[in-house]
């Protein structure tokens, strides 16, 4: 899906762009994910989730990139350890999922909800789920 078209389902018409109209963010392309896939539509879903996953897991330029003690990550043995995006990647993993298990597209389906899980470290119910239901 182009920029223009996601500026369309806005309803931002072309020429009332004064400046460069930045990419919607991850949270609004799973939003359109959602409501394309309530309504059925997992050909037009499927990209929004991919999308949002694309600019999630980009890398942030624009922390700084040496490491404090605030950023330094600490080894922990239980429980999931989230990155800053990690939950908002394992709810879009999910989603993705779905789209892939309606799609009857199986083995997708499951590699999304293996990833999602393996992110929570065993930790999402709604991962186990999508990863057990397309391997059924």
């Amino acid at each position: 899906m182009s920029i223009e078209e996601l500026m369309a389902m806005e309803g931002i018409e072309p020429e009332e762009a004064e400046a460069p109209i930045p990419p919607p963010s991850p949270t609004r392309l799973r939003q359109w994910g959602n409501s394309y896939f309530q309504d059925g539509d997992y050909d037009s879903a499927l990209p929004m989730y991919q999308l949002a996953l694309e600019q999630l897991m980009e890398p942030d330029t624009t922390t700084p990139t040496q490491s404090s003690p605030a950023t330094t990550p600490i080894k922990e043995t239980e429980g999931p350890i989230f990155g800053p995006n990690d939950p908002e990647i394992i709810s879009n993993l999910c989603n993705r999922s779905a789209c892939y298990y309606k799609m009857d597209r199986m083995e997708e389906s499951a590699e999304d909800g293996r990833a999602a899980l393996e992110l929570s470290r065993g930790c999402s119910a709604k991962a186990a789920f999508r990863l057990a239901r397309a391997q059924m």
